[in-house]
């Protein structure tokens, strides 16, 4: 039988790794890469033939691979479960974004609300890594609340570079 990893699970993975390091002269590196849109496929460790991945090869060679994970529809209810070690639905947020992003007043039901920030009472990945001793970082989409006291920097993350999902145009130059 096939046991699903939740994010709880990676957690507590991730966190006995951390234990186990501390015993050891030097604790890992803990790396975790979540993409949009890049399926467990389109990794050439995985099986995938559709792309070449040798830098994504050679993390999966050398460190734990968790392959067996499924959770969430999109990318912010994933982050905000893994980050929290809870289910997905319970920390409320069941996409990107309020219900207002669409018209949802055409369809037959009316959609659940939607959480778009992570709880501030939630601790987080992040926060524990660092309670352990890590360096944190995270770049990229965030998702979870676009004000200051949401911002990653703020929820465990030393470094935090993000973009709340906006696309940036780096070759058009500012007008003068």
């Amino acid at each position: 039988m096939n046991l699903l990893l939740r994010p709880v699970t990676v957690a507590l993975c991730a966190l006995l790794l951390a234990v186990a390091a501390f015993a050891a002269e030097r604790p890992p590196n803990i790396v975790l890469i979540m993409a949009d849109d890049f399926g467990f496929e389109c990794v050439t460790a995985n099986g995938g033939q559709s792309y070449q991945t040798p830098h994504l090869d050679r993390l999966a060679s050398q460190g734990m691979r968790l392959t067996n994970h499924h959770h969430c529809q999109n990318c912010a209810p994933t982050r905000s479960a893994l980050l929290s070690g809870q289910y997905g639905a319970r920390t409320g947020t069941y996409t990107v974004g309020s219900i207002e992003r669409f018209n949802w007043q055409t369809r037959p039901l009316r959609p659940v609300d939607n959480v778009t920030k992570l709880s501030l009472d939630r601790d987080t990945f992040a926060n524990q890594l660092k309670a352990a001793g890590y360096a944190t970082a995270m770049f990229g989409k965030w998702h979870l609340g676009g004000t200051p006291d949401y911002h990653p920097s703020k929820r465990g993350f030393d470094e935090a570079i993000e973009s709340e999902g906006r696309h940036f145009d780096f070759e058009t130059k500012p007008k003068t």
